[in-house]
């Protein structure tokens, strides 16, 4: 006897209940006794044959999984409803990840120096860690004070001032009493999400600490304060570590950056540039903050924000425009009224994004599971082509122009295995970490390893993705009743289709903007589909005509590819079928048809 959680096929809440392997039609069996998934097909009460995936563990108990139950009686697969709704909860997904991690992926990551080119093999605390919010900011723009204010008390060994006060990265985590943890400790914790700074050796772990108390916000969130950035060599000159590189670390296991602006201090110094640049990989999570704004007027205020925008412009390479909020993030009264207003709008709007971070936490694990993937099959490909392209002789001229060729070496590997451009790791930090690398040491891809990746990429991740997809919609009696309708699939686009691209989308636009056409070219061109194809097919899928694609415009245009693909020509005008259920005016994608 198996215990299971899964979810019907058709689209109905998720279940969980008990199976006997033997006694029903059971499909698509991995690896029995050990973590699998199987379909079954069922007669339920009402008659009809439905036909139902799931997924099973051996390691589950009855207690914990209540749902639906899968009996036999007579040679009929029976299903009985029980009256609690079943819920994978984020402790599921999560854990359901981490498995599969340690199963398929990280085998994969060792063998191909994952450790030597990104960064630690991902440890058990990685995946159970709390959302982090990462503060950056020059010395004495508040980043202790706006700590201090979400929190509304004061946390061990805060220090404020108008001189550089904090000298040390402080990670300020819940615990039932007030204390430090001193960084050498606190690395090697197994409990804790920091034991990848040990590589920043003890010179780092000196500057490093947990400061620790009681509070409700950090029972779901851990902020991480940083040393205040000062101009010129002033700073450098005390370090010990490499600022930028420790600043990247922690913005890779950071849900969002926030960077934080004096409205009297927009300069960006070199160091506070290099760490800025450092945030490349992580652009999404960037969140601006205009501190002390109420120390100026209205018209100033306008000046202010436009020289910001400018000098951020210089330095975050991006087409969208970030986030700003405005206001003073401090318990003092405000000084200049005149936007009191404003303020308090923008306040409420970073608290809500904060949070919300404890319910969004699942989806964000997932898509950088995603982003993880992308890049070690792109990594992958990338050493193949290296080692492939070495010498007998004269391995050392050729090692430098292979790395000097490499941008080149991205576009002729993305056309050849259909992969974006954007998959790949950036070029200047990967060249230096290949010129530390013997390139005839690296070890053989084979058909077998890329499969395992693209098992995880378009099966494992779209699984669970769709698990932590929110369910909003209200219920009404026919879902609820047993002998219900199920809903029907109301879009033309295969629905095992839709949420591999959505997986793709995630990776694309992890806060879900619509993306232009320049953005998006890789990925349509990567599709297969004839190029000729692709301008029609972009007119169809911009249904807004905005000259960007949402994420369900986006799905149509990658399944109008597929179909070309497959010699299938595009439409001249797009079906009723096609069009995406959140674009059919009149009509509501979760309360028709039910």
């Amino acid at each position: 006897m198996y215990y299971f959680k899964g979810k019907p096929r058709h689209g109905k809440a998720d279940f969980a209940g008990t199976i006997n392997l033997k006694d029903a039609d059971v499909s698509d069996v991995e690896e029995p006794g050990k973590s699998y998934s199987f379909s079954i097909t069922a007669k339920e009460d009402d008659g009809k044959v439905r036909q139902y995936w799931l997924r099973a563990d051996t390691d589950l108990t009855k207690k914990e999984w209540m749902g639906v139950l899968v009996r036999k009686s007579k040679g009929v697969v029976h299903l009985e409803k029980e009256d609690r709704k079943f819920v994978m909860t984020h402790d599921d997904v999560i854990s359901g990840i981490k498995r599969m991690y340690q199963e398929k992926q990280q085998e994969i990551e060792s063998r191909f120096l994952w450790d030597e080119f990104f960064g630690p093999i991902l440890r058990k605390s990685d995946f159970e860690a709390l959302p982090q919010v990462l503060l950056l900011g020059q010395y004495s723009v508040g980043k202790t004070s706006f700590i201090q204010y979400l929190l509304h008390r004061k946390f061990p060994n805060m220090r404020i001032g108008p001189e550089p006060t904090t000298d040390r990265f402080t990670a300020v985590m819940y615990s039932e009493e007030d204390r430090v943890i001193p960084g050498s400790a606190l690395s090697v914790d197994p409990d804790k999400p920091f034991q990848a700074v040990n590589k920043f050796g003890t010179g780092f772990l000196t500057k490093f600490e947990a400061s620790c108390l009681n509070s409700d916000i950090l029972r779901n969130v851990t902020l991480v304060d940083t040393p205040g950035v000062l101009a010129g060599d002033k700073q450098r000159i005390g370090r010990d570590y490499d600022f930028p590189e420790v600043v990247r670390q922690f913005a890779d296991t950071s849900h969002v950056v926030l960077l934080l602006f004096d409205a009297h201090k927009l300069d960006i110094s070199d160091e506070f540039r290099d760490a800025i640049l450092a945030l490349a990989d992580n652009k999404e999570k960037i969140r601006i903050v205009l501190n002390k704004a109420d120390q100026v007027t209205t018209q100033q205020l306008v000046r202010i924000y436009g020289s910001l925008m400018w000098s951020l412009g210089k330095v975050i390479n991006t087409p969208e425009v970030m986030r700003v909020y405005i206001g003073s993030f401090w318990d003092k009264p405000y000084k200049n009224k005149e936007n009191e207003k404003l303020f308090r709008a923008e306040q409420q709007d970073l608290l809500d994004d904060l949070n919300a971070l404890p319910d969004d936490s699942t989806i964000r694990k997932v898509n950088e599971m995603v982003k993880r993937a992308r890049t070690l099959r792109a990594h992958i490909l990338v050493l193949g082509y290296l080692k492939a392209n070495m010498p007998m002789f004269g391995a050392e001229e050729k090692k430098a122009k292979l790395i000097s060729r490499l941008p080149e070496i991205y576009e002729e590997l993305a056309r050849t295995h259909k992969i974006p451009v954007g998959d790949f790791p950036g070029v200047d930090e990967y060249q230096k970490k290949l010129e530390k690398q013997d390139f005839k040491k690296f070890k053989d891809s084979s058909p077998k390893i890329m499969a395992v990746i693209e098992e995880i990429l378009t099966r494992d991740l779209p699984r669970y993705m769709k698990l932590t997809a929110k369910d909003t919609h209200p219920v009404d009696d026919d879902e609820l009743n047993p002998f219900g309708d199920a809903p029907a699939w109301e879009w033309g686009v295969d629905e095992n289709f839709v949420g591999t691209q959505e997986v793709a989308w995630a990776s694309l636009s992890p806060n879900g903007a619509a993306l232009s056409g320049p953005q998006l070219k890789n990925p349509l061109l990567a599709s297969g589909a004839p190029p000729s194809y692709l301008k029609k097919i972009w007119s169809l899928a911009d249904i807004e005509r905005t000259g960007k694609l949402d994420k369900d415009e986006f799905i149509l245009a990658m399944w109008l590819a597929e179909q070309a693909k497959d010699g299938v020509a595009p439409p001249d005008t797009l079906p009723e079928s096609l069009i995406p259920p959140s674009k059919r005016k009149g009509k509501n994608l979760f309360t028709d048809n039910r």
